[in-house]
């Protein structure tokens, strides 16, 4: 793998929960329908990131490539 595109997807990776946080939080689909938890999925390049809402922070839950079979 070329190593200035990796590079570049782990900075769009960490950058993500910081711009959703910033910008719109439930920008991800919502995933479920339990009223206790707000679980949500976004894809950031090539990856699915699921992530919780908890008040003003942002918990990232799973991460993975979307080529992994899940």
């Amino acid at each position: 793998m070329n190593r200035q595109v990796a590079a570049r997807a782990v900075q769009r990776l960490q950058s993500a929960p910081a711009r959703l946080l910033r910008n719109n939080p439930r920008l991800g689909v919502r995933l479920g329908r339990s009223e206790s938890r707000e679980i949500r999925r976004l894809f950031v390049d090539d990856y699915e990131m699921r992530y919780e809402i908890q008040g003003d922070t942002i918990f990232i839950a799973n991460l993975w490539h979307t080529r992994e079979n899940r």
